[in-house]
């Protein structure tokens, strides 16, 4: 069981390699601050080698289509992507095939009141 923070992160990125080893698409998902944007960062090189194309942020709500020729404009064969917004999983990404990884229960513990990072609701 994840209890915090850096357990949540150290689960993502162990399933996030495991994904690249199957050459899955990834869509890491998160309201922010969750560590979406530095887990790719991190794992920049990795991603590369692998050859993965890698946005850390949708800043619209694509349609399929859209989306899909995205891909095809860049020949991008693999991917990954990190999203605030869950509606792109019914819009943007629902004729995508994808692993979900879900870092959305802990913030980083600097943005938040409690140590281990959960969200507090006031």
């Amino acid at each position: 069981m994840i209890t915090n923070f850096y357990e949540q992160y150290d689960f993502a990125k162990e399933t996030l390699l495991e994904a690249i080893k199957k050459e899955n698409n990834v869509i890491l998902f998160g309201t922010g601050p969750n560590g979406k944007s530095y887990l790719m960062n991190e794992m920049k090189d990795v991603l590369e080698q692998n050859g993965y194309f890698y946005l850390d942020s949708t800043a619209c709500d694509w349609s399929p289509d859209y989306w899909e020729k995205f891909l095809e404009k860049n020949k991008v064969k693999k991917w990954i992507v990190g999203t605030n917004y869950l509606g792109q999983l019914s819009t943007t990404f629902c004729e995508s095939v994808y692993i979900l990884i879900n870092m959305d229960k802990y913030r980083h513990p600097r943005y938040t009141s409690l140590r281990s990072g959960l969200v507090s609701i006031n």
